[in-house]
């Protein structure tokens, strides 16, 4: 074998070699896209339960169920952990009608105070009753109570968020 052939040779293996560690490469590179691929579908999928969730309670609140609230809470640990408020107990009265009967509920302290760039506990909202909606709770000792009628006749207004206002209908 001549010179020439050998450099040739040489050659050749070392594009080989250049060739299987780019084909090395392109595959760790593929393998990690996929896995962070994988993980942001997670957290997409947990966000969308959340989403879901919080959908859920205010077209609940719209409604004036509180009873939903509450069962989808007890059923649902998730449920329990997004949402704003706790849906305790069920205080029944002497036979009022069902959507008369109170609730008793609390500000959910297993919030983050500031999730994803929301501030939880500087929110002030606006409702159609004129009444102002001051959400700076936080303690669970701190009981309220909420009717179903209440919840469904006054659910809907204008809310002042941190950086834009919303008409919840």
């Amino acid at each position: 074998m001549s010179d020439k052939d050998l450099a040739k040779q040489a050659f050749q293996e070392l594009e080989k070699e250049q060739q299987e560690q780019q084909v090395k490469d392109l595959k760790l590179i593929v393998k990690r896209t996929l896995e962070k691929l994988e993980k942001k579908k997670e957290v997409k999928e947990n966000l969308d339960k959340e989403i879901k969730i919080l959908k859920s309670d205010l077209n609940d609140l719209k409604e004036g169920r509180l009873d939903k609230i509450k069962e989808r809470q007890d059923v649902d640990k998730k449920a329990k952990e997004v949402s704003v408020i706790i849906i305790k107990e069920h205080i029944i009265e002497k036979e009022p009608p069902v959507w008369r009967q109170p609730y008793t509920w609390y500000w959910n302290n297993n919030l983050n105070l500031v999730d994803n760039g929301i501030t939880y506990n500087n929110f002030v909202g606006y409702s159609t009753s004129t009444a102002n909606l001051d959400c700076k709770a936080t303690t669970t000792s701190n009981i309220h109570f909420l009717s179903c009628n209440v919840a469904k006749q006054n659910t809907g207004g204008t809310y002042k968020l941190d950086n834009k206002v919303i008409k919840y209908l």
